[in-house]
């Protein structure tokens, strides 16, 4: 089980080389998924921010063989992923995959593979953006469960790819 500090980001911005010398971010965030926000792992995001706040995750910026990792198990399964991704209530919530993608077929995949563009992602993440009158309603916590169960079979599927590099390499 994680601890919280294990799961919220600081609340400090870097601003070392940024022109705004803020010292606060002005939003909250944390990741909860096996090994706390700083494992390999695809877990569940919530950020909360005047006007910017959204729920998702997955896997945003994968080490190299962890995203060689996903891609191949894409390739490998690719039906099981397509099930899981065009699932009518995952695209309501979650129309897309999160981030830049790949103009061509990544390294190592054949370029002639019918579902190519599955695998051109560099993320593996979900979003999904919040107005702020959410944070307000009676219904808060259920919907995020709600959003959060959507996007479960998701993450499975991506930390399968995880766990198949080397698992005894990302326990905390």
């Amino acid at each position: 089980m994680n601890s919280a500090k294990e799961c919220v980001f600081r609340i400090y911005r870097d601003a070392r080389f940024s022109k705004n010398k803020e010292p606060y971010k002005t939003n909250i965030s944390a990741f909860i998924s096996k090994g706390g926000r700083k494992s390999p792992y695809a877990g569940y995001y919530i950020h909360f921010e005047p006007d910017n706040s959204f729920i998702g995750g997955g896997i945003y910026m994968p080490q190299t063989p962890i995203l060689k990792s996903i891609r191949l198990n894409i390739f490998e399964y690719s039906k099981a992923y397509k099930k899981i991704i065009h699932n009518p209530y995952f695209t309501r919530i979650f129309p897309e995959i999160y981030g830049q993608a790949l103009k061509m077929a990544p390294k190592g995949f054949p370029k002639d593979f019918k579902d190519v563009d599955l695998l051109k992602n560099k993320h593996y993440a979900v979003s999904r953006p919040i107005n702020n009158d959410f944070w307000f309603n009676e219904n808060t916590s259920k919907n995020i469960l709600i959003t959060f169960k959507t996007q479960a079979k998701f993450n499975q599927f991506l930390n399968q790819a995880v766990e198949a590099v080397s698992p005894s390499n990302h326990h905390n």
